[in-house]
């Protein structure tokens, strides 16, 4: 009967090493920091020359939510999903652009977490600005959306706005 039970634990131990297939990438602190500076020009500086080039970028922030430790995980998760959704969105259509700026308004603070973290945390400086500064044009690409926190409409309209009835 023991036999029997150690048959069937190896082969059940056998079976899950094979179906696990490679370990996920490690999200520890080490394992980001490499990342980032595997990263870094990308992240800081992307060069979309043309739509072939879109993939690639999408991998690149892909591998990074990837490594995200458990601190900013949800936070890469937010950028990352807004680079997909800006990836698809057409161009040609005002309400998917609207969307899509809305979504970058509510992303920003997700993003500048990530910004941060990454800079306290690895020395590595990505993207175009600190968190909390005003956006800067970059001169290298052409319709870019910016967008600022200053963008979003206002929760309430000011009494001095309102007409007399």
């Amino acid at each position: 009967m023991r036999r029997r039970a150690a048959s069937l634990l190896a082969v059940t131990m056998a079976a899950l090493a094979g179906a696990c297939g490679t370990d996920p990438p490690a999200t520890t602190q080490a394992a980001y920091c490499d990342a980032t500076h595997r990263h870094r020009a990308e992240l800081s500086r992307p060069l979309l020359a043309a739509a072939a080039d879109v993939p690639a970028l999408l991998g690149v922030y892909a591998d990074m939510h990837a490594h995200a430790p458990l601190a900013i995980g949800r936070e890469w998760a937010v950028v990352e999903a807004l680079v997909r959704a800006a990836a698809g969105v057409d161009r040609n259509d005002p309400a998917a652009l609207a969307e899509l700026a809305r979504s970058a308004r509510l992303a920003r603070t997700a993003a500048d977490q990530v910004v941060a973290y990454t800079q306290q945390i690895c020395g590595v400086l990505i993207g175009d600005q600190v968190p909390g500064s005003a956006p800067q044009q970059n001169p290298n690409t052409r319709d870019t959306i910016m967008v600022s926190p200053t963008d979003q409409a206002p929760d309430s309209v000011p009494e001095s706005s309102t007409p007399a009835h």
